[in-house]
């Protein structure tokens, strides 16, 4: 079962791969150390081994960040959740991030998240302003990145009684 689970932390996509990072974070070196794996992002060692899997999370005024240590003693690892909502519509609870997540390995994965979504991780001089700056260049981004073909509707709409019915008779129909 655990051999099972380890598979969900073993590194998909690395972030040097990621056009978006590329462009907007001006430190690359930091990218080949953040990878995507099932649903976390991780921070690798130099060897690529997954040191800590991690999440963060954000709608509305509510921000969210998840840490999970990979040491490979299971009685060693732990985790820390935490949720913050901040007083104004786009809260700012991401600033807790490298106070509440201190003594993860996460430096890399800190500084990816800062630089590609540009939320404010900790308490920076001028903080305000400097996530301002990193979350429009975030957005200029995604403006002009490329973008996938809509869909042509093939079929009309139909509702899901009338579907599950026209599935039972082409499947009827097969045998």
């Amino acid at each position: 079962m655990i051999s099972n689970l380890q598979y969900a932390f073993e590194p998909q996509i690395n972030m040097s791969n990621d056009p978006w990072a590329q462009e907007v974070v001006s430190n690359k070196e930091d990218l080949k150390y953040v990878a995507e794996c099932l649903g976390f992002q991780l921070e690798l060692d130099e060897n690529g081994k997954p040191l800590t899997a991690f999440k963060t999370g954000d709608m509305g005024p509510w921000r969210g960040w998840v840490a999970i240590d990979l040491n490979e003693d299971m009685r060693q690892r732990r985790a820390t959740v935490y949720f913050a909502k901040g007083p104004e519509l786009d809260g700012n609870g991401h600033i807790l991030a490298e106070t509440l997540m201190d003594g993860y390995q996460l430096s890399h994965g800190l500084y990816w998240f800062k630089e590609k979504y540009g939320f404010a991780t900790n308490l920076e001089q001028n903080w305000e302003a400097l996530q301002k700056m990193r979350c429009d260049r975030g957005m200029a981004y995604q403006d002009r990145s490329p973008k996938l073909p809509k869909r042509k509707e093939v079929t009309e709409p139909i509702d899901s009684t009338k579907k599950c019915s026209r599935l039972y008779h082409l499947d009827q129909n097969r045998h």
